[in-house]
């Protein structure tokens, strides 16, 4: 099983979401919605057609590591098309703290548990937490970290690598 763990704003929503990334590289239309008076996203159409034919895909078991906790299943996914009303939410934002972040204790705990036999790891702030990016890398499986711009979010080419990673992984 291949885990792939996304965050929303950064990553499936550019941040902030009222600014149409300039230097995207997703062509034409983005779309905006306010998520049950939660948030507003902005999220390009052709970028959650690529994921759903990613994720869902056998063997790939996404799961939510978002702030949005459940606002993500319950509120993101049904608002911008993407199928992850059902994907499991890895919680703890409450036990947030510097220099201890509840995502690196969400998804150790949940990889654990799992025993996945591959892992993405989709956060904006990914590349700014050595500790998270540490751990991955000690994984004795495949692991992909992407760790996009915030004000872009997922650009094709990290759709393409999160697909050629599924692709390389299957059936291990």
């Amino acid at each position: 099983m291949i885990a792939v763990y996304l965050d929303v704003d950064g990553v499936l929503s550019p941040l902030p979401a009222f600014l149409v990334p300039p230097e995207s590289a997703w062509k034409g239309r983005w779309d905006r919605e306010d998520i049950a008076g939660f948030r507003d996203v902005a999220f390009h159409p052709a970028m959650i057609g690529a994921l759903n034919q990613a994720v869902t895909r056998p063997g790939v078991a996404p799961r939510w590591l978002t702030s949005w906790e459940e606002h993500a299943p319950g509120g993101f996914a049904p608002a911008t098309g993407l199928a992850g009303r059902t994907w499991p939410v890895l919680d703890g934002v409450i036990g947030d703290a510097p220099g201890d972040w509840w995502k690196l204790r969400a998804i150790r705990a949940d990889v654990a548990a799992t025993a996945p036999d591959a892992v993405v790891w989709a956060d904006d702030e990914l590349a700014r937490q050595e500790e998270s990016t540490r751990w991955l890398a000690s994984l004795d499986i495949p692991t992909l970290a992407l760790s996009p711009n915030e004000a872009l979010g997922l650009t094709p080419v990290h759709v393409a690598q999160l697909a050629a990673f599924i692709d390389e992984n299957t059936d291990r």
